[in-house]
């Protein structure tokens, strides 16, 4: 399997959860395809449900890893992809020395959320924000999967669900 990070900013908008990603930039194959760039995906939805609810994905900023698997069956690639999730929280947690404190990064299904403390002079319970999207599906003979971490949280008026980023977890 290739690994690769691009250079290039790329705006992610869900086209390139295709098995011929990779090798329209030159890497046939197998590959792990790493970049950062924002996302707006909202014509290139798989989720179906999404779609369903006209909901749409937005992020300023993000990471995002692009894992393509020639010949294998959905059911490997979603396995693969909780595996990566709980492995990039793990990951997280240990690089960002969360463990010492009371934020938390936690795998929900194919999400990594954090609980995080409600904004000062509120009297509101705890906020769990989301820190990453997730899907793996077929694409020709392949299985593709996007995981996305968001570096910056979108504006709150941008979004329909409470989100948080690297950049605020690291403070």
């Amino acid at each position: 399997m290739i690994t690769k990070w691009l250079d290039t900013l790329t705006e992610y908008d869900g086209s390139q959860l295709r098995w011929d990603f990779g090798y329209r930039l030159g890497i046939p194959g197998n590959s792990i395809l790493l970049f950062r760039g924002p996302a707006k995906v909202s014509d290139h939805l798989v989720d179906l449900e999404d779609a369903l609810h006209e909901d749409y994905i937005y992020s300023p900023d993000m990471i995002h890893i692009l894992i393509t698997k020639f010949h294998e069956p959905l059911i490997t690639a979603i396995h693969r992809q909780r595996f990566a999730m709980w492995a990039l929280a793990n990951l997280l947690n240990n690089r960002l020395n969360l463990f010492a404190t009371s934020l938390q990064i936690k795998v929900h299904g194919d999400d990594l959320l954090i609980l995080t403390p409600p904004p000062e002079g509120t009297v509101s319970d705890n906020i769990l924000r989301k820190l990453s999207v997730s899907i793996a599906t077929t694409s020709g003979h392949a299985t593709v999967t996007h995981i996305g971490v968001n570096v910056v949280s979108p504006e709150k008026s941008l979004v329909k669900v409470p989100t948080i980023g690297l950049e605020e977890i690291a403070r």
